[in-house]
């Protein structure tokens, strides 16, 4: 029998209120360089740290959001 590890689930919630903000699922992620073609129909962009316009942008600062493990 094969044992499937499973990586723990993560939440996000805001500091101030405690509210869930987003489950890690749910965050996109790139490599520095790439481009993401699934995302070109969006209007909006914004730069990333490391330098990649990334489209649709949404961002999060770490300094207001509590990482949760479930």
């Amino acid at each position: 029998m094969e044992t499937k590890m499973e990586e723990p689930q993560v939440v996000y919630g805001c500091k101030k209120c405690r509210r869930m903000v987003v489950a890690h699922e749910n965050v996109v992620s790139h490599e520095p360089g790439a481009r993401e073609q699934c995302f070109k129909w969006k209007k909006r962009s914004m730069q990333c740290s490391c330098g990649t316009w990334v489209n649709p942008a949404f961002q999060l600062h770490k300094y207001r959001i509590d990482e949760c493990p479930l």
